[in-house]
């Protein structure tokens, strides 16, 4: 079916839509009666009387207006309160009870009092709105803030630890479907509330237009006029959703952006020896924030020590006491069991989590892969290497970048979508995202797991070439040391670090 042809098909379809509606509509006047229900021709034909669309506007608009004033006010309050009550639970727990209590009542339970303060020429309709749309807005904007996963925030820790790239990175995508859903919702929402009540509490408006003619039981006016906010509103609700499909899409192409594509063997080979780093303009860099004895120079080799690091949960330690080291000179592979403190122990010296005690001392950036891709689904590949170098990236990063996804076997899919990628290549987009970064140090939790054998394997041939053109040192967390069997790696069982730890000094 051609683009035209299914156009085609979708108008006839609304068309056949509408015409079924006024069959019904036809049918339920002749089973009702005409008085209750007129039917179709006599209500059209009102409408189209001289000056009553021009009356129906107005009224309409001057509702919508209120609506929107009051979704407007609960806007402003609600994102931020939702953002920091899922943020923080003991904001959330401060504003359950007030968030029920709007949740829960009906709105004629604000109109009374709210006649009584304001009046039947007063607010009463923008209050009634602001009311009924602040906790479905909240509540949206808090839910979304609490499934955002873990591991997320700690990709940003390590790769891009600025707020501007945060809030526009992690919060922004996280909440557009909330605010899309809002938008769409608290339009609907918030109109229905400011008429429900003009029609208690007002002189005038939509909502007390259609009480007046209920109470003189003029059917055919009122069922006109609400055969026309249907047909308004609906037209509204359509209107509405294509903005926000044309404006707030919920995915975004970098490549298109900057105008490239992937594929440029050159700048892959350009990449391979020198994956050095950039440091935006007066942020810090996201090596770890423990007790650091000394740094390297970059031009040096490379290396991690680790020094009497101790952490724990509450008042129990996981770990006490660890002290290794990890040099440039090959792959230091950590193996032991499930729950012994491996994934943790990286956290501690990626910086993501404070350790009770001991130092890290590191020659250079620290750059953690994690058991999950932790990819930025709404970012295609390019986007999600170039990560580190946001908000502002150039040129250079972006030829880097794409250097980078050409140096682990990505060519022609910097335009992809994490999920358009397979399990391998997402594995690949992780890696050239970390080389972006420039690290001097590696940290790897078990970064292969997910994948079969033979894609394993292939993978951790075309990392151990990569480690040793870069001269990265680097740690490997697994739980399986024998697929690693033969390779030229520093084995370091978890048992020998956690009861003889090293000299210092060594």
């Amino acid at each position: 079916m051609t683009h035209r042809s299914a156009r085609i098909a979708a108008v006839a379809a609304y068309a056949g839509g509408f015409f079924g509606f006024l069959l019904l509509w036809w049918g339920g006047s002749y089973l009702i009666g005409p008085t209750v229900l007129p039917p179709p021709r006599p209500v059209l034909g009102y409408l189209a009387e001289p000056g009553v669309m021009a009356r129906f506007f107005a009224q309409l608009g001057l509702t919508v207006a209120r609506g929107l004033s009051g979704f407007a006010l609960a806007w402003i309050v609600a994102v931020p309160s939702g953002f920091v009550m899922g943020r923080r639970r003991t904001a959330e727990r401060l504003g359950f009870f007030p968030l029920l209590l709007l949740q829960s009542a009906p709105p004629i339970f604000w109109v009374t009092p709210l006649v009584l303060w304001f009046g039947t020429q007063g607010f009463v309709p923008q209050v009634v709105a602001f009311l009924v749309s602040l906790p479905l807005l909240t509540l949206h904007t808090l839910v979304s803030i609490r499934h955002i996963p873990g591991y997320e925030y700690d990709v940003f820790a390590v790769y891009a630890p600025r707020r501007l790239v945060v809030a526009r990175e992690l919060y922004l995508p996280h909440l557009l479907p909330a605010l899309k859903s809002n938008v769409h919702l608290g339009f609907l929402i918030s109109v229905k509330a400011a008429m429900l009540a003009e029609w208690f509490a007002a002189q005038d408006g939509f909502g007390q237009t259609i009480r007046v003619h209920y109470q003189f039981f003029a059917m055919r006016e009122f069922v006109g006029w609400a055969l026309m906010f249907l047909i308004v509103v609906g037209l509204a609700s359509l209107g509405i959703e294509f903005l926000m499909r044309r404006f707030l899409p919920s995915t975004w192409s970098t490549v298109g952006r900057a105008g490239r594509t992937a594929g440029h063997p050159d700048r892959a080979e350009s990449a391979r020896l020198a994956p050095t780093s950039r440091e935006p303009a007066g942020e810090q860099s996201s090596a770890p924030d423990v007790p650091v004895a000394s740094r390297a120079s970059r031009a040096g080799q490379a290396f991690l020590r680790v020094r009497d690091l101790s952490f724990g949960y509450g008042a129990t330690p996981l770990f006490e006491a660890l002290s290794f080291d990890v040099s440039s000179d090959r792959p230091t592979v950590l193996y032991g069991p499930s729950g012994c403190g491996k994934t943790t122990l990286l956290r501690c010296v990626a910086g993501l989590i404070a350790p009770w005690a001991g130092t890290v001392d590191a020659s250079g950036r620290v750059g953690l892969v994690f058991q999950d891709d932790a990819l930025l689904a709404h970012r295609d590949a390019l986007g999600n290497v170039l990560l580190p170098a946001m908000p502002r990236y150039d040129e250079s990063d972006i030829d880097r970048a794409t250097g980078h996804l050409g140096l682990w076997g990505l060519d022609g899919s910097a335009d992809k979508l994490p999920s358009q990628l397979s399990g391998g290549m997402r594995k690949r987009l992780a890696m050239a995202r970390a080389w972006f970064l420039g690290p001097s140090v590696l940290l790897l939790d078990e970064p292969f797991v997910n994948l079969d054998r033979e894609a394993r394997a292939a993978l951790w041939d075309l990392l151990f070439v990569r480690v040793a053109e870069a001269g990265i040192a680097t740690l490997i967390v697994t739980h399986y040391p024998d697929e690693l069997a033969g390779r030229d790696v520093e084995r370091l069982p978890w048992v020998d670090i956690a009861r003889a730890p090293v000299e210092a000094g060594r």
